[in-house]
């Protein structure tokens, strides 16, 4: 007798809660379209490129290297691509003039298609600035991997003279 008034009782306790289940269902959550969130730990962004709405934007820098005439070198990526912008700010003056070149090249130690010339009279800084020239450039096209550097063009050299400042490279891919 136990064991059958066990078994109904559990057995109406199942039918009670399978009925309260069904007739008390909640809405299913609405469906949500994925959203990609992203963050920045800070403001210095490692990566060499920024795609934004497709368009994908290369950035490159260094400091002045001293004991060359190839201050700097920045290459392009592998891919075809315009020049928005190459700068060479220089810091530290030289106790002469000096002329610095921006150029295009298939290597890191030429400026085989000048962007840009800059003469600086003695003691004094100051910043060389080069855009994609439809002239310079064939149709303002920079081919994947060449190089732009800049060059000290200069024909009184000092050991002396060790420059400081920094270049700048920034190329929008087609």
């Amino acid at each position: 007798m136990n064991n059958n008034l066990a078994t109904g009782v559990l057995a109406g306790v199942v039918a009670l809660l399978g009925a309260y289940v069904f007739t008390h269902q909640t809405a299913p959550l609405p469906v949500q379209t994925q959203t990609n969130l992203g963050a920045l730990s800070g403001p210095d962004i490692l990566s060499p490129y920024l795609s934004i709405g497709g368009v994908r934007s290369w950035y490159g820098s260094m400091d002045l290297r001293v004991g060359t005439t190839s201050v700097c070198a920045v290459q392009a990526p592998a891919a075809t691509t315009t020049l928005v912008s190459a700068t060479a700010r220089i810091d530290t003056a030289a106790g002469y003039a000096t002329a610095w070149e921006i150029g295009n090249a298939t290597t890191a130690f030429a400026t085989t298609t000048s962007l840009g010339l800059l003469g600086l009279a003695a003691s004094t800084n100051g910043a060389l600035i080069a855009t994609t020239s439809v002239t310079a450039l064939k149709d303002g096209i920079v081919p994947p991997n060449t190089w732009i550097n800049v060059r000290l063009a200069t024909t009184t050299t000092s050991a002396s003279f060790q420059p400081t400042g920094r270049c700048s490279v920034f190329f929008r891919e087609i």
